[in-house]
C-alpha cells in the first residue's frame, strides 16, 4: 500500500515538473533559437456536460480541448406517475457524470375508453375514447386498432359484363365490405353478318338489304345505312332508284356480343320496257331543231312516253341500232332513263327505216307477172314508197299503183333509200315495162338527152384504156343505180384535146340517142366492148332552149334532132319510124318556088298512123304554118320548114311512117 501511494506521489512529482518546464498558454517558444515545446494539456478531473453529452475540459481556461467525451446514459426512474389526462414524467440521472433531466412519456395519460363497441370505417376498427369531458378535454382517441379480418366469400360471379364481386364480415367488429374485382369479367364474343343480296330490279319502292343478310344473332339491334357508290355520306336513306349503291350494316356491341359490321355493294337494274320487235320506221327530219328521233310511244303509270333514239340516226335508209341506244322522253321532269331500260325481246339490236323526204325515184331491175299480178323488182335510189301511193313509169308515160311491198318475201307497208323490193302494182301490163324503166313519182321526173357530168377514166393498172379519148367518143352509159343502159357521145371543152386514162375532167357534155329521164346526181359506169372503163355522175341536167321543141335544134347545147328531106320523084318516106315515149320526131324540109311561073309548088304532109301520132309543121324560127285541109302547104316563096310529128299521148310506143310529097299545080289566071 504504501509503495502504490509512493508510486503517485512520485507520478504527480514528474507531471508538476513538467508542468513548470512548459506553461499550457505557452505552446510554442517565441525564441527561433529554442526548438518548439510539445503541449500537455491537465484536464479537470470535474466533469462538465450538456443535454446531450458530458467531458473532462482543460484547465488551461484559454484552451478549449476535452476529453472522455460521450454521451449521456440515463438511468430512468418515475418521477411523477401518470394522471388522468396526465402523462408520466420521468427522471434521468447519467450514470457517468450524475446529470439529471426529465421526460413526459406521451399518451400515458390515463383515459376512459368504451371498450362495449368497435367503430370501424373501410380499412381497420378501435375502441374510441369517451372522456371528452374530462379535463383537459381532447379529441377522440383509439386505441386496439388493427385492419379487418376475415374470410372472403363470393357475392357475384363474373359474368358479360360483370366483374366479380367477393364480400366479408370483419371477424372483429362485424364491419361488412365488397369488393369488385376488376378484370374479371368475361370476354364478349365474337359474332358475323354475312350478305347474299340477288338481283335486284326497279320496282318503284324501297329496296333495304336487312332481308338479303344473315347474322350470328341481331342481339343490340342492327342499322344499315347507304350511299350511292361516288358519293361521300352514308345516310340511312333506303335507295329506291336504279344505281348501284354501297351499304354498311353495323350491329351494336353488347356485354355478351362484340359489335359486328359488312360493307358491300349492291345494284338496283333498270326496269325493262319492252317494245316490239320492228322494223321501226320514221321520215327524215331535215335540218332537226331536237336532238332525238322519236320511234314510237308507250305509256308508264298511265304517262304517255316517247322511245327515242339519238338525232345522230337522222340518217335516210334502212340501219341497224342496238337497242342499248333507245331511251325514253316525257313532256314532264320525271327521268324515266334513270329507272327503266328499253328491249327488245330476245335481239340486241333493231332495225330503224328513215324515210327519204324527196322525191320517189327508182329503175326497173326486173318485171314479171305473177298471176294477173305485175310484180317490179328494184333497188330505191331516192325517196319513200307506200302501199297505195301513185307513181309514174316515165319511159311509156303509165300511172301505176303500188298494191304491195315486199323484202326479202316479208311484206313491208314503206320502203326507202337503198331498199331492193318488190313492188306489186297496177294499171300497167308486165308486157308494157323493160328493165331500166324509170319509175318517180308523179311529175317528178324530166326527160333530158343532154346533161354534163364528171367523168373519171379508169387508168390501165385499173382495167381501163390504154389509150386517150377524143372529142366526140360514143360509149355504153350504164346507170347502175337504175338498171338503165344507153349510149352517149361525149362532148369535150374546148381546152381539152384528149382524155387520159386515170384523170378525171369535169364538165362533159354527154348527148344521148333519146331523150331519157334522168336526175342529177345520178351515177353510171363507162362501158366498151363489155368492160367498164371509167364511171361517171350527172351534174347538169341541160333545158334546150324554147324553140327546140318546135324545131328540134337547140343553139345551146348545138344538139340537132332533124332529119333533112330529100325527095326521089317528088317523095320523101322516113325511114326511122320507131317512135319511144315522149319522143319528137323532127323533118327539116327546104321548101322552093317553083321555076314555071304559072305553076306554084304544093306540099303535102301526111303520117301514117293518124290515130295515135299528130304532126305540126314550123318555121325555123318556131311559127306553126297553117295548112290546107290540115295537110298541104302552097310555097309561094323559097323557105325551110319542120314538120314534127309526136304520139298524141306521151305514153305511146310504136311506129309511124311520114311521107313528105311535093306536087306542082298550074295557076289559072282570070
Amino acid at each position: 500500500m504504501y509503495k502504490k501511494k509512493s508510486s503517485i506521489i512520485a507520478a504527480m512529482f514528474a507531471l508538476l515538473l513538467t508542468c513548470s518546464l512548459v506553461s499550457c498558454g505557452n505552446k510554442n517558444s517565441t525564441s527561433t533559437s529554442q526548438q518548439t515545446s510539445t503541449h500537455v494539456h491537465d484536464y479537470s478531473n470535474v466533469w462538465s456536460h450538456n443535454e446531450t453529452q458530458h467531458w473532462h475540459d482543460c484547465k488551461d481556461s484559454s484552451c478549449a480541448e476535452k476529453k472522455d467525451v460521450a454521451n449521456h446514459t440515463f438511468n430512468w426512474s418515475e418521477k411523477t406517475p401518470a394522471g388522468v389526462h396526465k402523462d408520466k414524467v420521468e427522471e434521468g440521472t447519467c450514470s457517468i457524470c450524475n446529470y439529471k433531466t426529465t421526460r413526459t412519456i406521451k399518451e400515458t395519460a390515463i383515459h376512459s375508453y368504451d371498450t362495449s363497441k368497435w367503430l370501424y370505417d373501410e380499412n381497420s376498427h378501435w375502441h374510441a375514447s369517451n372522456c371528452n369531458e374530462l379535463d383537459p378535454a381532447h379529441d377522440v382517441m383509439k386505441i386496439d386498432e388493427a385492419h379487418h379480418s376475415g374470410e372472403w366469400t363470393t357475392k357475384v360471379e363474373a359474368n358479360y359484363g360483370v366483374d366479380k364481386v367477393i364480400q366479408r364480415d370483419c371477424e372483429v367488429c362485424g364491419y361488412h365490405e365488397e369488393k369488385t374485382l376488376e378484370g374479371t369479367k368475361l370476354a364478349p364474343k365474337t359474332r358475323e353478318i354475312e350478305a347474299n343480296i340477288p338481283e335486284l330490279t326497279y320496282n318503284g319502292v324501297p329496296q333495304p338489304v336487312d332481308p338479303y343478310l344473315t347474322m350470328t344473332n341481331n342481339i343490340g339491334g342492327l342499322t344499315v345505312e347507304y350511299r350511292k357508290k361516288g358519293d361521300n355520306l352514308f345516310t340511312n336513306n333506303v335507295p329506291v332508284n336504279a344505281g348501284t349503291y354501297e351499304y354498311v350494316a353495323k350491329l351494336k356491341g353488347t356485354d355478351e356480343w362484340l359489335e359486328a359490321s359488312t360493307y358491300g355493294e349492291y345494284t338496283i337494274n333498270k326496269d325493262t320496257i319492252y317494245i316490239s320487235d320492228g322494223p321501226y320506221t320514221i321520215n327524215y327530219v331535215e335540218n332537226p331543231v331536237d336532238n332525238y328521233l322519236e320511234i314510237t310511244t308507250g305509256t308508264i303509270d298511265t304517262n304517255s312516253i316517247s322511245f327515242c333514239v339519238a338525232a345522230k340516226y337522222n340518217v335516210i335508209g334502212r340501219a341497224s341500232i342496238p337497242t342499248s341506244e333507245l331511251f325514253i322522253r316525257f313532256a314532264g321532269s320525271i327521268n324515266y332513263n334513270a329507272n327503266y331500260r328499253v328491249a327488245i325481246e330476245g335481239k340486241d339490236s333493231f332495225e330503224l327505216v328513215v324515210l327519204d323526204a324527196s322525191p320517189f325515184y327508182c329503175g326497173i331491175q326486173d318485171v314479171f307477172k305473177v298471176g294477173d299480178n305485175t310484180i317490179i323488182t328494184t333497188k330505191i335510189v331516192k325517196g319513200t314508197v307506200k302501199v297505195g301511193d301513185k307513181l309514174f313509169v316515165n319511159n311509156v308515160y303509165k300511172e301505176i299503183t303500188v298494191n304491195d311491198i315486199s323484202k326479202n318475201n316479208v311484206k313491208l307497208t314503206s320502203a326507202t333509200i337503198g331498199d331492193e323490193v318488190a313492188l306489186k302494182v297496177s294499171g300497167v301490163d308486165r308486157s308494157e315495162l323493160s328493165r331500166g324503166d324509170i319509175i318517180s313519182a308523179l311529175n317528178t321526173v324530166k326527160n333530158y338527152d343532154v346533161f354534163k357530168a364528171t367523168v373519171t377514166l379508169l387508168s390501165k393498172d385499173e382495167g381501163g384504156r390504154h389509150t386517150p379519148l377524143t372529142n366526140g367518143y360514143n360509149p355504153t352509159l350504164s346507170f347502175t343505180d337504175t338498171f338503165s343502159q344507153f349510149s352517149g357521145k361525149f362532148t369535150f371543152s374546148e381546152d381539152l384535146e384528149l382524155f387520159m386514162p386515170g384523170t378525171t375532167e369535169e364538165n362533159i357534155m354527154i348527148t344521148l340517142d333519146m331523150p331519157r329521164p334522168l336526175v342529177i346526181n345520178g351515177e353510171f359506169n363507162i362501158y366498151e366492148g363489155g368492160t367498164t372503163i371509167g364511171r361517171g355522175v350527172i351534174t347538169n341536167l341541160h333545158e334546150h332552149n324554147n324553140l327546140y321543141l318546135t324545131t328540134g335544134k337547140c343553139d345551146l347545147c348545138n344538139l340537132n334532132k332533124q332529119t333533112e328531106v330529100s325527095f326521089t320523084d317528088l317523095k320523101f318516106t322516113s325511114t326511122n319510124n320507131t317512135f319511144y315515149a315522149n319522143e319528137y320526131k323532127y323533118y327539116l324540109l327546104k321548101m322552093v318556088k317553083s321555076p314555071m311561073a304559072n305553076y306554084v309548088y304544093y306540099y303535102d304532109f301526111e303520117i301514117s298512123d293518124a290515130t295515135n301520132f299528130e304532126f305540126s309543121v314550123y318555121t325555123t324560127s318556131g311559127a306553126e304554118l297553117t295548112l290546107i285541109d290540115g295537110k298541104s302547104y302552097q310555097c309561094t316563096y323559097p323557105m325551110q320548114v319542120i314538120m314534127r310529128v309526136k304520139a298524141k299521148k306521151e305514153s305511146t310506143i310504136g311506129d309511124c311512117t311520114t311521107t313528105i310529097t311535093r306536087r306542082s299545080v298550074k295557076v289559072l289566071k282570070n
